[in-house]
């Protein structure tokens, strides 16, 4: 395997300290103005989430050929990333996403989702089509917001950072929050999971930090599939499929102003 295909996808895992790009939390009272109830197709982009929404590693008792044919075959509005939650990185271990990454000939990147546990570090994997201009992520508190800034193919919309994160405190949010207030306001959408017991708090906390944030249940599940995006993007909901025994949910963002 050549080592352009591995490097990219380790890099993004050297992540930032705590270096708030704005000092203010969140926690006021903002009503933002309510989207139109019609969707304009030309401003949706979809994001591809694979996950159980539990605690095991996605690629346990999974075959990746099968993620790469779903990518390579895919029909509908082409994703612009697809995430895997928990395709772990461990230490001396082939990662399914290198794989995935060098059949479909997508870039790929490692987020790192939790803190490391001896060899095995728990993350997300990436992959997009699109050029990535920039890496952007945090490790602070307990907390992990990771992702990269990439091209968008939507009207008004040049680029944004695509991040993920896996919460499972309120505090969590809150340190995500303070940490990249600016850019979650302006330039950076979070497509991840939340604790279902944790959802309603920190869905509430970012919107009242003006900020748009929805949390999906989905069955009896320990996570929540979390959206959240700056005031003038919407997240119209998410259809869930399955191809063979690898779970996934197609996720509809809108730009709407």
């Amino acid at each position: 395997m050549k080592l352009k295909h591995i490097f990219p996808f380790l890099v993004p895992a050297i992540m930032a300290a705590c270096k708030p790009d704005n000092q203010t939390s969140g926690g006021g009272d903002n009503t933002l103005p309510e989207p139109p109830e019609t969707v304009v197709d030309a401003h949706v982009f979809i994001v591809d989430l694979f996950s159980t929404l539990g605690e095991d590693s996605y690629f346990i008792g999974r075959d990746p050929s099968v993620a790469t044919e779903y990518i390579k075959n895919q029909q509908q509005k082409l994703s612009l990333v697809y995430m895997f939650d928990r395709s772990d990185f461990t230490v001396g271990k082939s990662n399914p996403m290198t794989d995935i990454a060098y059949a479909t000939g997508l870039n790929p990147l490692f987020a790192q989702c939790n803190a490391t546990d001896g060899t095995m570090t728990p993350g997300t994997g990436m992959l997009t089509r699109y050029p990535i201009s920039d890496y952007d992520g945090i490790s602070c508190e307990g907390a992990h917001l990771s992702g990269c800034r990439i091209s968008v193919p939507v009207t008004g919309t040049p680029s944004l950072y695509i991040s993920t994160a896996k919460i499972v405190s309120l505090h969590q949010a809150e340190t995500i929050y303070r940490e990249r207030k600016n850019r979650l306001a302006s330039d950076c959408i979070i497509v991840g999971t939340v604790a279902n017991g944790e959802s309603r708090q920190v869905v509430d906390y970012f919107n009242s930090g003006s900020l748009r944030a929805v949390a999906y249940s989905v069955g009896e599940n320990d996570f929540d599939i979390l959206v959240v995006t700056p005031a003038n993007y919407v997240c119209r909901g998410y259809v869930e499929g399955k191809t063979v025994n690898l779970p996934y949910y197609r996720i509809s963002i809108e730009k709407w102003m």
